[in-house]
């Protein structure tokens, strides 16, 4: 069974990267260390996409990811960058990130973050999808505001 084979191949390449102290380069563009994982421009799009397909693989990770604060309510905002998603023979710039909640001060809608927390599950129009539980938020210089994968 090819993927029972390739399953048992990420198991042992995640396995050799916990044991390992230092910070690992995967094979996915973002950033492994013991079961952390660090978002990189370069990977924005994948990385969250890969999180929110297969969720109950990242429950109870930590991630640190940079992103642009989007305010849901007092406890609850988003962290995203732009994309530009295809449509036929056009683009629309959308906003890409992921859910966070924390229970100290918000930094104001459009600030630039790096926040880290754990990765956990919310029920959100009938879905789930991560929640970042939050554990350090800092404010940032801006980065690369859009994506492209």
């Amino acid at each position: 069974d090819i993927t029972a084979n390739a399953k048992d191949e990420k198991e042992l390449e995640t396995d050799s990267i916990n044991e390992n102290s230092n910070l690992v380069e995967n094979t996915s563009p973002s950033i492994i260390k013991n079961n952390d994982i660090i978002i990189k421009d370069e990977s924005f799009i994948t990385q969250l996409d890969d999180i929110f397909i297969n969720l109950d693989d990242y429950i109870g990770k930590t991630l640190k990811i940079q992103g642009i604060v989007k305010v849901i309510d007092d406890s609850n905002f988003s962290i995203i960058r732009l994309y530009d998603m295809a449509h036929d023979d056009h683009t629309h710039e959308v906003f890409v990130g992921i859910d966070a909640n924390y229970s100290g001060h918000i930094p104001p809608e459009d600030t630039w973050v790096e926040a880290s927390g754990v990765i956990d599950k919310q029920f959100k129009d009938e879905k789930e999808e991560p929640i970042l539980k939050l554990q350090i938020i800092s404010t940032i210089e801006p980065g690369q505001e859009k994506v492209t994968y």
